[in-house]
């Protein structure tokens, strides 16, 4: 094991996917940057999963310098959920900086933390501590790449015509209103918070079982004072196969996800002091209320399809919304 202080703690979560854990955990541990630890939480999982999480556990200890820690929560029919364990790895870490992957994800580049190591070095040059590094990822179906940008795909031209320049490498300051002008944000995958911010802030919100990386985003950027874009894409994400109920994306039904999604961003919405993220919110929340009714109207619960198509009109008003709400409706009804 290194004896070199570490800079980053890299926490992965798993629950019942050795597999897919293994792939995760080999691309941490490919990282050309030694300062770092890992903190891996398991959430519980079946007792035919721990035989091969153990196995993998003993290959790991024997073949990388790097320290790998395992903590085994309690197990619980639907697991303690990722922002809690999550956050129980962030309390384990000794990093400066904590950073995350899904366990069935990958990094992809092994200069990945190098790279963010450089860039907060680059700015202490110009009196300047960085709070949250931002990085990119592609989202993959299978082995076949998503072409439409997710996340912060497109972030940097946008930058560049609004007339950024980086302030070393490709490394861009970032104000809060800069992360609005493409639609993505940024996932877990390729955050890299400081630790005392993330916690200060009470880390992931324990209560969101989706789009709890979209709850974090908006959190951490209203309470970082130094945000750091890097537009590498760092990561591979694998978008969840519908039939996997192994992942919370997946177990979730269409009308949970809408309404995880417009609780996030109503919270976002009564908390924050930020006009430009009051104004985010408002349209999103509108926009996931409008998609809620078609939804529920689908499923033939017309009374609360009205109701969030109303409301949705006083968060974000559409004159075209009514017709096209009909419109929609009638083709669901005769798909």
């Amino acid at each position: 094991m290194t004896d070199t202080k570490p800079i980053f703690s890299v926490i992965i979560a798993t629950r019942d996917r050795p597999v897919l854990f293994k792939r995760a955990l080999q691309s941490v541990l490919a990282q050309d940057f030694e300062a770092m630890d890992v903190q891996v939480v398991m959430d519980g999982s079946q007792p035919e999963n721990l035989a091969a999480y153990d196995a993998l556990f003993v290959d790991i200890q024997s073949s990388t310098s790097k320290p790998v820690f395992v903590h085994k929560l309690m197990h619980r029919s639907n697991g303690h959920g990722q922002s809690y364990s999550f956050n129980h790895g962030v309390s384990e870490g000794h990093g400066q900086y904590v950073t995350f992957l899904d366990d069935d994800d990958e990094w992809t580049d092994v200069g990945h933390l190098s790279r963010v190591s450089r860039a907060i070095e680059a700015a202490g040059k110009n009196g300047k501590t960085v709070q949250y590094i931002m990085c990119n990822q592609q989202a993959y179906m299978g082995e076949t790449l998503k072409e439409d940008a997710v996340w912060l795909e497109d972030l940097e031209p946008a930058l560049v015509r609004r007339g950024s320049k980086p302030y070393a490498e490709n490394f861009y300051d970032l104000a809060i209103e800069d992360l609005f002008i493409t639609p993505g944000f940024c996932h877990l995958n390729t955050s890299v918070v400081s630790k005392t911010l993330y916690q200060g802030i009470g880390g992931m919100d324990e209560g969101v079982r989706w789009e709890c990386d979209r709850d974090l985003f908006l959190r951490l950027i209203e309470a970082s004072d130094t945000r750091v874009f890097v537009p590498n894409i760092v990561s591979k994400h694998y978008i969840p196969d519908p039939k996997d109920k192994s992942s919370m994306t997946t177990r979730a039904s269409m009308v949970q996800k809408r309404l995880f999604q417009i609780q996030v961003l109503l919270k976002a919405l009564a908390n924050t002091r930020n006009d430009t993220i009051q104004n985010h919110c408002r349209t999103r929340s509108g926009y996931a209320m409008k998609k809620l009714a078609l939804e529920l109207k689908s499923l033939d619960q017309k009374d609360q399809a009205d109701a969030f198509s109303k409301m949705s009109q006083a968060l974000s008003f559409s004159l075209g919304w009514p017709l096209e709400y009909r419109k929609q409706a009638r083709g669901r009804a005769n798909a």
